[in-house]
């Protein structure tokens, strides 16, 4: 459904070809830097796992304490034509603390290529990964014309997620991840079309409300990290609601928002029963961190390195000293340059009603998740930082806000400023 909109607000200096061109080229060299080299480094332990869950196979036929051959080492890697999805399902529920979905739907890829020799394909696995990460580029560009209905954001979205180290890093693993960043941007959709429902004071669609309500169930499914997208999209409706002073968005308008709400906390409490208990659970020990005074700045410096990794990451291990030194004063220029760039765009932004609004919408998700995450680390003493992947919850929506800012900053410098479309 289109939203109504000043007349300007149609992008007419790109034809519809030229955008569906340069969406595939986006696309392409997405797939390309995706599946170069894609199953050249060995599987580490969680991706160990995901085979092993995935094929339905169980550890529990590895024995322990005793002297096993690399055969009876590597059985659980051996396709299983009896396994079926109460398999899968089973024995994650018993042997591991991941919900099923993404390990079911690799179990139905994995099907689809029987014949790769006695062991499972890592390659095959982990091209389940690349497909979905693949997906996520029309994915951005379709999120960046809804919120902003402009072709340039949605094209700097696009490509700006098809050359982010971070997204070829986790799209090049076999883990579900690149799923868990789908449902994230499906999410935010909704919450952007909701947001422009509420600011023309229109209901929103019932259709839209059903379809929220099932990508949110379906998030939880994928990884229980999920329910942190919930939250920051939950404080970026509860800082509209507060700052409507219940007048503007009345009641008529909200109780679909409330229903969606209600329906989203009924999908994560059907999880309840098998979530893992942190006490007694050894598989997420290590998240648990003592916070002392002496690496109390730590947790933010390893935020802030995962953000740098979003957009730019040239080669420092492993490499020569004045390789070493090179990348890093290169990357310290970029971030510098994407800094003022994204400054720069935020403030043009400000000068425009219609990208003002979306983009509190959208940087109100990205300070309410990573504030969120340093709440978890700092308050309860699980710190969410150590781990690159825990940060798939707001990383496209970070690309989509530097998006933004660049296609405003295009803008400005080609003398267009009055053309920004929102």
């Amino acid at each position: 459904m289109i939203l109504n909109h000043p007349k300007s607000q149609v992008d007419k200096s790109w034809s519809s070809w030229v955008i569906v061109l340069l969406l595939l080229v986006w696309i392409a060299i997405a797939a390309g830097l995706r599946f170069t080299y894609l199953a050249g480094k060995p599987p580490w332990s969680d991706e160990f796992a995901t085979l092993v869950f995935s094929l339905g196979n169980s550890f529990r036929s590895v024995p322990l304490d005793q002297v096993i051959t690399s055969d009876t080492l590597l059985a659980p890697l051996k396709p299983n034509s009896s396994a079926s999805i109460n398999s899968v399902i089973n024995n994650l529920i018993t042997e591991s603390n991941h919900p099923p979905l993404y390990f079911v739907l690799t179990h139905l890829w994995l099907k689809l290529f029987p014949g790769y020799g006695e062991l499972v394909s890592l390659w095959v696995a982990r091209s389940w990964s690349v497909l979905l990460g693949v997906i996520s580029i029309p994915a951005m560009f379709g999120l960046g014309w809804l919120g902003f209905r402009s072709s340039l954001v949605g094209h700097f979205a696009a490509a700006l997620m098809a050359v982010s180290p971070y997204g070829i890093y986790l799209a090049q693993e076999a883990r579900h991840y690149t799923l868990g960043i789908l449902l994230v941007i499906a999410s935010v959709s909704c919450l952007v079309y909701a947001t422009r429902s509420l600011q023309q004071q229109t209901p929103l669609p019932i259709y839209l409300a059903l379809i929220w309500v099932i990508v949110n169930s379906l998030g939880i499914a994928v990884h229980y990290f999920f329910v942190l997208v919930i939250a920051a999209v939950g404080m970026v409706m509860l800082g509209l609601r507060i700052g409507s002073g219940g007048s503007v968005f009345s009641w008529k308008y909200w109780w679909r928002i409330y229903a969606v709400a209600l329906g989203t906390l009924m999908g994560v409490l059907v999880w309840l029963p098998i979530l893992p208990r942190p006490s007694s659970n050894r598989l997420t020990e290590w998240v648990h961190q003592d916070t002392t005074l002496s690496n109390l700045l730590e947790p933010v410096a390893r935020l802030f390195s995962w953000l740098i990794t979003m957009v730019v990451m040239l080669p420092v291990e492993g490499q020569s000293l004045p390789i070493m030194v090179a990348s890093g004063v290169v990357t310290v220029i970029l971030v510098l340059l994407i800094v003022q760039l994204l400054r720069r765009g935020l403030r043009i932004q400000r000068l425009h009603s219609q990208t003002k609004f979306m983009t509190q919408v959208i940087g109100g998700f990205v300070v309410g998740a990573i504030a969120l995450f340093l709440l978890f680390t700092y308050g309860l003493g699980i710190d969410l930082t150590l781990a690159a992947r825990y940060q798939f919850v707001y990383f496209p929506i970070v690309i989509m806000l530097l998006a933004a800012s660049f296609a405003s900053c295009w803008r400005a410098a080609q003398g267009k400023d009055q053309q920004w479309v929102a």
